[in-house]
């Protein structure tokens, strides 16, 4: 055998107890090294989830908070009168206290609501605008429908034993929600509708739950998740790195030294020879380990985040090119410098005592832990940054490494999506006034044109030629086709800045046609059309829309059907279930039909067909507006057409699974051209800035027999003389120079001399939120320009109670 056998054997049998410490350490240093990353990111991401459940958490308890405000109040003022309508019915629910049902001296039926039916249709007009649901719920209920579902009876029990509070996450039709409830206990107000369940007051009855959509906070926690996952598994791929460039250093280290010591011992003559060999051996081992510690400091300073490490004491021992970009020191300069140079001076004690608590109690605030901190650059300026920092103990010593990314783009960049979001909110809150202001200023001139224009019409004690009446007849259809066409633009503008005002309710669908036939019946007579009612035959259904809505959308197509069809032609209006939540409701005509080039334009903004050629009136956005509706009420409109043979226009509506006889309430139409110009014995002082308007109101005030008028143009002649005549009824404009209308209205209700007198709103502000301003103010009426001259004379006669000579 020879030497060099010799050595081979010796280092086959002799080498494993050298090789198993380094395996161990090196996996025991990987093992750690995986634990520690792990630790940190699984504490980030625990902490992010948790902030993600107390931010979802906290708007919920604001939005539980601001129901029971407005239920508080509610209960405080033993419930609210109303006005019953379609949606808000009588309560069979509240029959057994007394006086759920009024009526005022003006003969107006109101009914009582209890707080509970009240937030009920809140929280559901809430959710629609925001996607916030709230409900309220008990064990007994008086309402079927609060029963509590599966969840809200488990919180309902929690609540009996001492909890103040339940939350869970939880899919709702497929999206995750945060549920949240606590609970309600009864109050002495509460006795009035809910004494008689035998709850007393102070017990817990029930519990109100609000859900929170949280798909918005997931997203957040979703990107987060990712930039921490990919700078953890930096930090681990470099810390393996490092760990297996040690192992396998150390490995050939200890194999070189067993060779050497066991050829020393055998072989001395053999000695001198290997000593040449293994020196030239080691000089290649240390210029390749200078090369792999060279690779790892490139490694490090190509990283795309500041890297620093530092000791226990905070003297900084590395420092990468991404720190020397981020702070704008050199390593040189600030290697061997404490890391407070980097801290905002208002912080670095707090950083020091962290740092010290750490060390002695092993308490974490900033190690282990992903946060935002304020730092500070070499030339004295703070910025935002991001850093999470870890810490090892390294040949019996504790080194600190942070991980910190500038945020200072994300700051600005979240600054810059408030101040835009600022500024669609201002720009949105412009076009709402310039809409409120066209509405007014087109409406005031139109009022003129059309009262006027009812004026010569409608005086029986001065009647027209024939031909004079054709021309008047010509002036009032082309002042409400003008007003017809304000009004669709108008609305066009109110969908495009979303301000159009839905009361979504349950709807008798045969009622909706019938109504809506009744309306269209005088142009379908005037063109010969055929109206055929197949629906009638058909089981009723119940859908869910806006009422006076989904009437305008009808009347459209049903108009085009006429306007658009053949001589002696007909309609047929019928329907069908799509799906268990879906109804078409079909409208065929008989006409020419669309062709191919044409019908992709039927629902663009002023597409007319043969709009040079054709005698039908429109503005060409009908189509558009009711698409735009339709699709707002979550349904949808299309058509089809064949040329020769006519078209078929459908929508298809949220369909409501019910049976249930209700009432037709029919609209009819008894509108009658003549005035109704009776005897009134009564004073009336209208107050007007415009001179139009002024003459308008004398002329039609002057045929009327014993009706005495008194003008004002401004508000504080109106008020004063209002309060010298007294008269019976006041006309007020609510757009006057030097006053709101409104404001003039409040005036005079504190005034002794003018408090008793019933007044009359008239104004061009007509869109549904300023009636209903004006009315919640205590207007009598609010009547709307271009004025209705037998709506005015109508409200001066209900008012003053006089019976019509």
């Amino acid at each position: 055998m020879s030497i060099n056998d010799s050595i081979a054997v010796k280092s086959k049998t002799d080498l494993h107890p050298v090789r198993e410490p380094v395996v161990y350490t090196t996996v025991s240093l990987l093992t750690l090294c995986t634990i520690l990353v792990g630790f940190s990111f699984f504490w980030n991401i625990n902490n992010l989830h948790q902030d993600k459940i107390d931010h979802v958490l906290s708007e919920a308890r604001s939005n539980w908070n601001k129901d029971q405000a407005f239920r508080g109040w509610a209960t405080k003022h033993g419930g609210l009168y109303v006005k019953p309508n379609a949606r808000t019915q009588p309560s069979p629910y509240l029959s057994h206290i007394p006086n759920r049902d009024i009526v005022t001296t003006d003969g107006m039926k109101l009914t009582l609501l209890n707080p509970a039916f009240m937030m009920r249709q809140m929280t559901e007009e809430y959710e629609d605008s925001y996607g916030i649901k709230g409900r309220i719920t008990a064990k007994i209920v008086l309402n079927p429908i609060n029963k509590a579902d599966e969840w809200e009876a488990k919180a309902l029990n929690a609540f009996e034993i001492g909890e103040t509070e339940v939350y869970e996450e939880a899919l709702i039709d497929g999206s995750l929600y945060l549920r949240y409830m606590k609970p309600m206990s009864m109050k002495q107000g509460c006795m009035k509708c809910h004494g008689h369940l035998g709850i007393k007051v102070g017990e817990i009855h029930g519990g109100v739950s609000i859900s929170i959509p949280m798909k918005s906070y997931i997203s957040i926690v979703d990107s987060t998740t990712q930039s921490i996952l990919i700078t953890h598994l930096l930090i681990l791929f470099l810390g393996y790195l490092g760990i297996i460039a040690y192992g396998w250093m150390a490995k050939k280290r200890d194999v070189e030294r067993l060779n050497f010591e066991t050829e020393l011992k055998q072989h001395q003559k053999i000695l001198e020879e290997q000593v040449l060999i293994r020196t030239k051996e080691l000089k290649e081992k240390e210029k390749e380990a200078q090369e792999n510690a060279k690779r790892l400091d490139q490694i490090m300073d190509t990283a795309a985040e500041g890297i620093i490490t530092s000791d226990i004491s905070g003297t900084i021992e590395s420092f990468n090119h991404a720190a020397e970009d981020i702070f704008g020191f050199t390593a040189k300069e600030i290697i061997g410098k404490n890391i407070d140079l980097l801290i905002p001076g208002s912080l670095k004690h707090k950083h020091s005592e962290y740092v010290e608590r750490y060390v002695k109690t092993g308490e974490s605030v900033i190690v282990g832990v992903g946060r935002e901190v304020q730092a500070q650059r070499k030339d004295g300026s703070v910025f935002p940054a991001s850093i999470a920092i870890s810490d090892m103990q390294f040949n019996q010593k504790r080194i600190f490494t942070a991980i910190i990314h500038d945020i200072t783009h994300i700051k600005q960049n979240e600054s810059a999506l408030i101040e835009a979001k600022e500024d669609a909110e201002k720009a949105n809150l412009v076009k709402s006034e310039f809409l409120s202001s066209m509405s007014h200023d087109l409406r005031t001139p139109l009022n003129a044109v059309l009262g006027f224009g009812q004026l010569l019409e409608g005086n029986p004690s001065e009647p027209l030629t024939k031909d004079q009446s054709e021309y008047v007849e010509q002036i009032l259809n082309g002042g409400k086709h003008l007003l017809n066409l304000i009004n669709d633009i108008l609305d066009l503008a109110k969908i495009e800045a979303d301000k159009v005002e839905l009361f979504i309710e349950e709807l008798d669908l045969h009622s909706i046609l019938d109504e809506c036939i009744i309306l269209i019946q005088p142009l379908a007579e005037e063109h010969n059309i055929q109206i055929n009612e197949n629906y009638k035959n058909q089981d009723n259904k119940f859908i869910k829309a806006d009422n006076t809505r989904l009437k305008q959308i009808l009347l459209n197509i049903l108009s085009n059907a006429i306007k658009y069809n053949k001589k002696n032609g007909s309609i047929t209006i019928e329907h069908q279930i799509i799906d268990k939540n879906k109804l078409r409701l079909n409208i065929k005509d008989t006409g020419l039909g669309i062709s191919d080039d044409k019908k992709g334009n039927m629902f663009t903004p002023f597409f007319r067909i043969d709009a040079n050629n054709s005698s039908a009136e429109g503005t060409g956005i009908g189509l558009t507006i009711s698409k735009k509706l339709i699709e707002i009420m979550n349904g949808n409109i299309n058509f089809v057409s064949e040329i020769g043979k006519g078209s078929t226009f459908w929508i298809e509506i949220p369909l409501i699974e019910r049976v249930e006889n209700q009432q037709d309430n029919l609209i009819t139409n008894q509108s009658n051209k003549y005035l109704m110009f009776d005897k009134l014995e009564a004073s009336v002082l209208y107050v007007e800035d415009n001179a139009a308007n002024i003459r308008l109101m004398k002329s039609l005030t002057g045929n009327i027999e014993g009706l005495k008028l008194m003008v004002a143009i401004n508000a504080r002649d109106g008020i004063a003389l209002a309060k010298e005549k007294q008269p019976d009824i006041i006309i007020l404009d609510i757009n006057l120079p030097d006053m709101n209308g409104i404001d003039v209205f409040k005036e005079l209700g504190n005034l002794p001399e003018t408090a008793h007198i019933p007044v009359i709103a008239l104004s061009a502000a007509a869109s549904n939120s300023d009636i209903q301003k004006g009315l919640s103010a205590g207007f009598k009426y609010y009547l709307t320009k271009p004025m209705d001259l037998n709506e005015i004379i109508s409200a001066m006669k209900s008012l003053l109670k006089t019976n019509t000579v």
